[in-house]
């Protein structure tokens, strides 16, 4: 495997990652080989290894809100960050309770309701919250999953729906995006690899291994510490570029929804 290769910065270590699906499929995806370290270079490159979506039955999604009328119009450039592969809004994780991240195109009102709903195969809410976040710029938009929520199972595909309800004077007209998340286990090897890298590396790593979710949220909260050194600024560019979301690298990050994703 070429590609990971190239990753000559962070610590020795086999990362080899396996995902059993329901069903009685297992879906392996091309997982990088040892990762080595050079001494004598502290850059550290980074390269999403995107694998390929299972076969199951799920939902397209929606990556891009679509044409919108009326007040709604605003909105319609609502975006999920996380790729298309396949025709798929889907993507990895490795965290129980991940982030989810959207770009939010216009400023949110008190009139302007948001909701996000994550089911899992069965069509069960396991996180559901609705609320209004007024004077909220827009941006990069971040909802957490909290730990009272039911934890994301191994191996297993949820689906998630963010909506924007955009029009007062009609309470269900909306905007949304739509799309698919699975969580995947490290082992103990591998999360203590994690675990020992600075956070630039662990974005890479997981970069490495195609966990979107985990290496941009990863990046994403070192942004406002890091966001004027060079290294930062090329993964942070590189991801999205990768991702084929490379327009979203110059927005800002909003002050919504962290705070209420508890709630």
């Amino acid at each position: 495997m070429p590609a990971p290769r190239l990753f000559h910065q962070l610590t020795a270590a086999a990362w080899v990652l396996t995902t059993s699906l329901s069903l009685g499929i297992t879906a392996r995806p091309a997982w990088s080989e040892p990762i080595v370290q050079t001494r004598a270079s502290h850059s550290t490159q980074l390269i999403f290894n995107s694998p390929t979506p299972p076969d199951l039955g799920n939902p397209d999604g929606r990556q891009r809100g679509g044409a919108s009328r009326g007040p709604c119009h605003s909105f319609e450039s609502l975006t999920a960050v996380v790729p298309t592969t396949n025709g798929k809004v889907w993507g990895l994780t490795a965290s129980a309770h991940p982030t989810l991240w959207f770009y939010l195109p216009a400023p949110l009102t008190a009139d302007t309701a948001v909701e996000l709903t994550v089911q899992d195969s069965r069509d069960r809410d396991i996180y559901s919250t609705r609320f209004t976040s007024p004077n909220t710029a827009s941006g990069l938009m971040a909802i957490a999953l909290p730990t009272t929520a039911d934890s994301l199972e191994v191996d297993q595909s949820y689906q998630w729906t963010l909506a924007v309800y955009c029009d007062p004077g009609r309470p269900f007209a909306s905007v949304s995006v739509s799309g698919t998340i699975q969580r995947v286990a490290l082992s103990p090897t591998q999360q203590a690899q994690v675990e020992a890298a600075t956070p630039l590396q662990q974005a890479s790593l997981y970069a490495a291994e195609g966990i979107w979710y985990d290496a941009f949220n990863t990046l994403a909260t070192l942004r406002p510490t890091a966001a004027n050194q060079p290294q930062f600024t090329t993964s942070w560019t590189e991801l999205l570029r990768q991702g084929n979301l490379e327009p979203l690298a110059t927005q800002p990050l909003t002050t919504c929804c962290l705070s209420r994703s508890s709630q």
